[in-house]
C-alpha cells in the first residue's frame, strides 16, 4: 500500500487545505464542500496510479491504439454524510464505478443498556 500525504506534495491540494483549514473560509458552506469535492477529485487520480491496468485496443477514425485501461471494476463506498463531497470527486474521476454506502448510528447511552 503506498501512503501519499498530499499536504507535503506541492500541488493545487494545498490551496484547498489551506481553504478548508482557514476558519473565515469554513464558515461559507458551499465553497467548503466544493473544496472536498476538488480534494476526493485528486485523492481519485492519485489511487488510479496504484490500480492494475491492461492493454485493450481501441478503434479510433485513424486506425487502433492500443491504450491501458483498469484491470478490474471499481466499486466506492462512503459512510453516509461524512463521506459525501469527496465521494462526489471520486465519481468524477471514476465514473464507471460502483456506488455503495455504509449508514452507521449510535445510541446514547448505549453502554447503560447492556
Amino acid at each position: 500500500m503506498t501512503v501519499r500525504n498530499l499536504g507535503e506534495i506541492n500541488s493545487i491540494a494545498n490551496q484547498y487545505l489551506a481553504e478548508l483549514r482557514d476558519p473565515l473560509r469554513q464558515a461559507n458552506r458551499s465553497v467548503f464542500r466544493h473544496n472536498l469535492t476538488r480534494l476526493g477529485e485528486i485523492m481519485a487520480y492519485e489511487i488510479s496510479r496504484d490500480l492494475n491496468y491492461r492493454d485493450e485496443i481501441i478503434p479510433t477514425s485513424l486506425g487502433q491504439k492500443r491504450m491501458q485501461v483498469p484491470e478490474s471494476n471499481v466499486v466506492l463506498l462512503t459512510i453516509l454524510r461524512a463521506g459525501l463531497p469527496f465521494l462526489e470527486g471520486f465519481q468524477r474521476i471514476f465514473d464507471q464505478a460502483d456506488t455503495g454506502f455504509i449508514g452507521a448510528f449510535r445510541v446514547e447511552g448505549a453502554e447503560e443498556l447492556r
